[in-house]
């Protein structure tokens, strides 16, 4: 089957949509404005619609069918690049990149050790990483920009697989001067006079709730923020406790102001995985890492802990 499109005009218009002017996108393409202007004009005579509008003085602006268009040129030329990269590795080449994506408030506890030990056996693969909220992180998935995400398993497309990686179980943290600091496992019923500094990202802020609600425990919110560094801070100088999920409270992202007690019964919060968009085939990169994160013990075990 032969295409009307090329690969470079798709290039073209995704930088084009990114930049959000045909005169920054030249640049990044070190092309002319002229060609730029062409080549996105042959597109859409291919496509038979408009992906852009061009507005002077005002820039580009996507078009409802150029929205929806642009995810699937994401995966046309993520697939395109997979074609090449899997082509060399057939030829003796193992070189290669892999995008991967974490939400934030996860990352710490879990991608350096993920990261490092996928670099100590595929040395040659070329890792970048992505952090933002569960929903950004899932999006860029979808857009094809993200090979493979660590998230929640909340919220994932149908369209999406994934992959186990840990069940990790709910802790509290307070500060290293608040009197249960030396306390070996805590209850709910043991700070539920206490001020909450409530980690409000999605959805921890929604089992934190849930946990509550089913401990019959109306818990005193102080304040809530998305900023995990604000909320530890809060936490450090002894206005509240919160709660956290990663188990290992030895892990340096905690700091030394602080300290994390487990919750006697240990309730689990979400499961975590490692999700990826079925509808676009792994390659060989994403498969090593979703094998080595489905059977990395270390933070399974830790998770049963």
């Amino acid at each position: 089957m032969l295409f009307n499109f090329t690969l470079r005009q798709l290039a073209y218009f995704v930088a084009a949509a990114e930049s959000g002017s045909t005169a920054k996108a030249a640049e990044k393409l070190h092309l002319s404005q002229s060609a730029l202007s062409s080549s996105l004009t042959d597109l859409e005579s291919a496509a038979g619609t408009t992906l852009l509008v061009r507005r002077q003085g005002k820039g580009l602006s996507l078009t409802t069918t150029g929205e929806e268009l642009l995810a699937y040129a994401h995966r046309i030329l993520h697939a395109s690049a997979d074609f090449d990269q899997h082509s060399r590795f057939l030829r003796g080449d193992h070189s290669g990149s892999l995008n991967l994506g974490c939400v934030e408030t996860i990352a710490p506890a879990y991608m350096p050790r993920l990261m490092s030990a996928f670099r100590k056996q595929f040395p040659e693969v070329e890792m970048h990483i992505m952090e933002s909220s569960q929903q950004k992180v899932l999006a860029a998935v979808d857009e094809g920009r993200v090979d493979i995400a660590i998230t929640l398993d909340h919220g994932i497309p149908h369209t999406f697989s994934t992959v186990f990686i840990a069940r990790p179980k709910l802790n509290i943290m307070v500060s290293r001067d608040h009197p249960l600091a030396t306390a070996t496992e805590v209850t709910l019923h043991d700070v539920k006079d206490e001020s909450l500094v409530l980690l409000g990202t999605t959805p921890l802020k929604q089992m934190a709730e849930k946990l509550f609600s089913d401990a019959s425990i109306s818990p005193r919110i102080v304040h809530t923020s998305s900023n995990f560094d604000h909320v530890r801070a809060l936490v450090h100088e002894n206005l509240g406790y919160t709660l956290v999920g990663p188990p290992d409270g030895r892990l340096p992202h905690w700091g030394d102001g602080v300290v994390v007690i487990p919750i006697k019964g240990r309730p689990g919060t979400q499961t975590i995985v490692a999700t990826f968009d079925r509808r676009i085939p792994p390659n060989r990169r994403m498969r090593n890492f979703l094998e080595l994160a489905g059977t990395f013990t270390e933070l399974n075990q830790e998770a049963e802990n």
